[in-house]
Formats: C-alpha cells, sequence, structure tokens
C-alpha cells in the first residue's frame, strides 16, 4: 500500500494529512495511538476531512464510517466523532470490517 498525503492549502496551508488511504470514493485514516495526545490528533484528522468535505459541499455518510482499532492493548475508553450540522455524532467502534472483498478483524486475522 502507499500513503497519500492529503493537502488542502485552500482550508489550512499548515496541515497536511500523511495517514490516508484513498481508493475510489473511499478514505482511510489510520495512526498509531500511544497516548491521549495521539487519540487527539486522530480527532484532529477527522475534523479536518469533515471540513474539507464541507467546503466542497460533500457529504459524509457517518453510516458508513467507523473505527476499528488492532492491536493487543487497546483503549476503547475514547470515542471519536464527526460534527454534522452542529451535532457530534460518535462514530461507530467495529471488530471488523469487509474492504474490496477482505474482512479485516482487529485481532489481525484476515478472511
Amino acid at each position: 500500500m502507499t500513503a497519500v498525503t492529503w493537502f488542502d492549502s485552500s482550508t489550512n496551508p499548515h496541515f497536511r494529512l500523511n495517514n490516508v488511504f484513498l481508493y475510489a470514493d473511499d478514505a482511510k485514516l489510520f495512526y498509531y495511538i500511544r497516548d491521549l495526545h495521539d487519540h487527539t490528533k486522530l480527532q484532529d484528522m477527522i475534523n479536518h476531512v469533515q471540513t474539507w468535505a464541507d467546503k466542497w459541499q460533500l457529504s459524509l455518510n457517518i453510516n458508513k464510517c467507523a473505527v476499528v482499532s488492532y492491536g493487543r492493548q487497546i483503549d476503547y475508553t475514547y470515542s471519536y466523532f464527526i460534527r454534522k450540522q452542529g451535532i457530534d455524532n460518535k462514530l461507530q467502534r467495529l471488530d471488523s470490517f469487509k474492504d474490496l472483498g477482505v474482512t479485516f478483524q482487529s485481532d489481525l486475522h484476515t478472511y
């Protein structure tokens, strides 16, 4: 896989989104979470994508947005949100998801 840099200087000239995979109309953000600062950084990335989508009058389908965590020591206490029409919508947390015919599980098994 190749990471793509998402850079939109019209939204914020100092913001670069390096941790995203893009395919067709799909985007996956990822970030290695070690502490509260990292949780905040990932939320900032989500906020930037939402701001970009709003600027270009695109709508994120909140029902198709989710959080999947991978690893042995996962902190499930932190939640992520997408703000839509002034309301913070909590993203659902999944143990697995299917992408291009492959199921990815939080325990890193694929089927």
